[in-house]
């Protein structure tokens, strides 16, 4: 049945996730070349309609680096904290198979620490925030104002959405590109890289 519907399917999108779901079942029993065969069509399919260019992010994290080469002022060692977070964030960033899952599990094993897996808050926070002065004309002063905003928002965004944890635990590989936001805006935000 699964079959006859990936056959039926003319989304691109939908086509992807179908064929993965189709490799998975195969691989379970054991139907390795169908499973392989599916796993291949499943990323050929993505392809069609993933938006991503690497081009597009070595421009964007030069752009960042310069931003961040700009930033003289450094707020988290001015001694105020830009906000006044109700939780404190605790980012786990790390290649694949590096251990962010195991670390996020032992962190939420604590009564208070939630773990809230891949969130793509930080980075919705990020773009939300940032302004097209900034980013062709940084000073500390609008650098320090792009991490307030990121980090408000991030933080609103996360305490409206998971439980009563004082930590919560945020496992977005890509996160990386914007923690120095948040540390420099939330002292008491953690970052851990796993390797």
């Amino acid at each position: 049945a699964l079959l006859e519907q990936y056959s039926a399917k003319e989304d691109e999108k939908q086509k992807s996730k179908l064929a993965s779901c189709i490799a998975k079942a195969a691989e379970e029993l054991k139907q390795y070349d169908l499973a392989f065969t599916f796993y291949e069509n499943a990323a050929k399919a993505h392809l069609q309609w993933a938006d991503y260019d690497y081009r597009n992010e070595a421009t964007y994290s030069r752009k960042l680096l310069s931003l961040l080469g700009n930033w003289s002022e450094d707020p988290s060692k001015s001694g105020k904290q830009l906000v006044e977070p109700e939780k404190h964030p605790i980012l786990i960033v790390g290649m694949p198979r590096s251990g962010t899952s195991l670390t996020e599990q032992i962190l939420a094993s604590h009564s208070q620490v939630f773990g809230g897996g891949e969130l793509p808050d930080l980075k919705d926070a990020f773009i939300a925030s940032q302004s097209t002065r900034a980013f062709q004309e940084p000073t500390a002063k609008r650098m320090s104002e792009l991490a307030y905003k990121t980090a408000g928002s991030y933080m609103k965004s996360i305490i409206k959405k998971y439980g009563e944890a004082h930590h919560i635990v945020d496992k977005m590989p890509m996160n990386y590109t914007w923690s120095a936001f948040i540390l420099a805006a939330i002292p008491d935000a953690r970052l851990i890289f796993t390797r």
